[in-house]
C-alpha cells in the first residue's frame, strides 16, 4: 500500500494565504508521503493562469520531487 495526502488538507492554511500549493507539496514529502492528491480549488488557482495549466506546473513539481500523482480531482458542484 502506497501513502497519499490530498491538496485538500492544506486548504484553509492556503486560502489564508500561508502556504502555497507547491509548499503544500513539499510538506507532503516531508511527512513521508509517496504521493500526492492534486484536488485544486478553482478559486484557489493564481490570478492569469488557467486552472488546467496551473495543474500541470503542480503535477511537474511533485513529479520532480518524488511524489506520484495518482488522482487529480477538480472542484464542482453537480447539483446546481
Amino acid at each position: 500500500m502506497k501513502t497519499c495526502i490530498s491538496l485538500y488538507s492544506y486548504q484553509k492554511l492556503v486560502k489564508a494565504g500561508k502556504l502555497t500549493h507547491f509548499e503544500a507539496i513539499d510538506k507532503t514529502k516531508e511527512f513521508g508521503m509517496d504521493g500526492v492528491e492534486l484536488q485544486i480549488n478553482t478559486e484557489l488557482v493564481p490570478e492569469g493562469k488557467k486552472a488546467s495549466e496551473y495543474i500541470k506546473e503542480l503535477h511537474a513539481y511533485a513529479k520532480s520531487i518524488g511524489l506520484e500523482v495518482p488522482i487529480l480531482t477538480i472542484n464542482s458542484n453537480i447539483y446546481r
